[in-house]
């Protein structure tokens, strides 16, 4: 059966670009479908998001040619992560061991800037027509056989592929078409970002603050500022968005309990809906989920874009080598390969940062009471530590090693 390419990607943000540049070297015929036009693509706008980005992502991202693309006056440096309730002065720390003096455990770029940067890598492949961009089409449904994977566009054309590729969001309409269902978390909360100016330095220290009905992440931004994350019930969160710039910093201010000292609003509130997703599978014939379609995180970690940067990487490597020995880019044996690698390195993390989330938000008595306990026994359990730290900073596999 004659295909139209080889891979079609579903989705245009940054996971299935990444995906993208991945492959555009191998000399395979690759298709992105994106509903929105060119200009959203190529000029993305500040969304108030920042990206926590591991060491091992940001290789990921030099080893595909895009993190050359992101300005290096952008990228925020993280060296420490702190787990606070309430008003306790005691913290749950996280930093890598083996770490050097000073040396960053990871980083913090924008949405905006990631978008841009992956965007800008693969312009030239979009003009010499290596890759193909098919812009402001909606897919009406995905078809998964056993010869190759269909995409029915809204249009009414239908293109074909040796797999299709989803990443089109945490609420993905392919995945959906496929059958495939997810685990969903409602948290019935509102997450609210925005960028804030301090008066005391935060010394490349991030902080996850959880109080009863209100948790606020404290992301440290280069230039004496840092990134809020702000989650609350729905009603309470319209109240902080009618607040005036001067409330609402004095709201942040107050909430973070004077730890940098005075703090004030720099850029426009915006706020999500928050839900996380998990697929129950990852793949069905002919098709595989990468980026928030496969795994979409509680922002509470700022680790989703890892997962996607990941999942983007395992699968491209073995389309890469199947392709490479002349096989089956889309065998149900490759991917069952991908959707294995994929779980064990985003399950556990997964439900682990849901039970954190969903403890520390809790107004129960019994639960309230073990909460700062809790942070120091983490604290006592060194080899819980380091396998979470592992876990996030764990190097992906080079080109020559086994996938």
């Amino acid at each position: 059966m004659k295909k139209d390419y080889d891979v079609i990607i579903i989705g245009a943000g940054p996971a299935g670009l990444c995906f993208a540049k991945a492959l555009a070297d191998e000399g395979l015929s690759l298709a992105i479908i994106e509903k929105n036009h060119m200009k959203t693509l190529s000029q993305p706008i500040a969304d108030g998001r920042d990206l926590a980005l591991t060491r091992s992502t940001q290789e990921t991202l030099k080893r595909i040619g895009v993190w050359d693309y992101v300005p290096q006056d952008e990228i925020s440096p993280l060296r420490e992560a702190r787990v606070i309730n309430g008003s306790a002065s005691y913290f749950l720390r996280f930093a890598d061991p083996h770490q050097a003096e000073g040396q960053a455990i990871g980083a913090f770029v924008s949405n905006q800037n990631i978008r841009q940067a992956v965007w800008n890598s693969l312009e030239p492949y979009f003009k010499n027509k290596k890759v193909t961009l098919i812009t402001e089409q909606e897919v009406q449904s995905v078809g998964t056989e056993e010869k190759a994977g269909s995409v029915i566009l809204k249009s009414g054309q239908t293109v074909t592929a040796s797999v299709v590729v989803a990443s089109d969001s945490r609420f993905s309409s392919s995945r959906h078409s496929v059958g495939i269902a997810t685990h969903k978390f409602d948290f019935a909360r509102t997450c609210i970002v925005a960028r804030i100016h301090h008066e005391y330095p935060h010394e490349e220290v991030a902080y996850e603050c959880f109080n009863a009905q209100m948790t606020l992440a404290v992301l440290p931004l280069n230039q004496q500022k840092s990134s809020i994350v702000l989650t609350l019930p729905p009603h309470e969160a319209e109240e902080i968005l009618a607040l005036d710039k001067d409330c609402f910093s004095q709201y942040i201010t107050s909430s973070f309990r004077d730890r940098l000292g005075e703090m004030t609003l720099c850029s426009k509130p915006i706020c999500y809906p928050l839900i996380a997703t998990y697929a129950t599978r990852f793949i069905a014939d002919r098709f595989a989920l990468i980026g928030d379609a496969a795994v979409g995180m509680h922002p509470v970690t700022a680790h989703g874009f890892n997962f996607g940067v990941k999942g983007a990487w395992t699968l491209s490597q073995l389309i890469k080598k199947a392709h490479c020995l002349g096989l089956d880019i889309g065998a149900y044996s490759l991917l069952q390969k991908y959707e294995r690698q994929h779980r064990r390195a985003t399950l556990p993390l997964f439900f682990a940062t849901n039970s954190i989330v969903q403890l520390y938000s809790s107004r129960h008595p019994l639960l309230r009471s073990l909460q700062s306990g809790l942070l120091r026994l983490g604290n006592g359990l060194k080899p819980v530590q380091k396998l979470i730290m592992k876990r996030l900073m764990r190097p992906m596999p080079h080109h020559s090693e086994r996938v």
